[in-house]
């Protein structure tokens, strides 16, 4: 479902930290891209965790934002850091990660560079957004 007309290129900064799936990220990047006012002093912040998305959904991500008028300015490795809610400590034990406690994630920074080109973002199956199945492999 697309965003409500009303809130189509309003917003000068938007901040989003969707669900660490590839269509997760690819949906709300794409609702947060019409969202932005298409100025390169506007800026779309993104929250991607390494443990959950593999190096090519990352390249993904980056990739779709880049065909939608999207560069990349920055990417802050490891720049949040969350207590672990249970069930995700116990998934993170599963991977063996070095500290099941926290979960960190990325932030990547975006500008828009020139018109946006929605068309040419993939539309990820929303059914998705919250299927962790596919994490830890590349």
């Amino acid at each position: 479902m697309p965003l409500p007309e009303t809130l189509l290129s309003q917003f000068s900064i938007v901040f989003m930290d969707p669900p660490y799936t590839r269509a997760g990220q690819l949906l709300f990047l794409k609702r947060a891209m019409t969202a932005i006012i298409p100025d390169p002093r506007s800026a779309l912040f993104l929250c991607a965790s390494r443990l959950y998305l593999t190096p090519s959904d990352l390249r993904c991500i980056t990739k779709s934002a880049t065909s939608g008028g999207f560069e990349l300015k920055r990417h802050m490795r490891d720049f949040n850091s969350y207590q672990a809610l249970p069930d995700i400590a116990e998934d993170l034990r599963r991977q063996n990660s070095p500290n099941c406690s926290y979960l960190k994630s990325d932030l990547f920074e975006f500008r828009p560079n020139r018109l946006h080109a929605l068309g040419s973002i993939e539309e990820p199956d929303h059914y998705k957004i919250y299927d962790y199945s596919q994490h830890g492999s590349d």
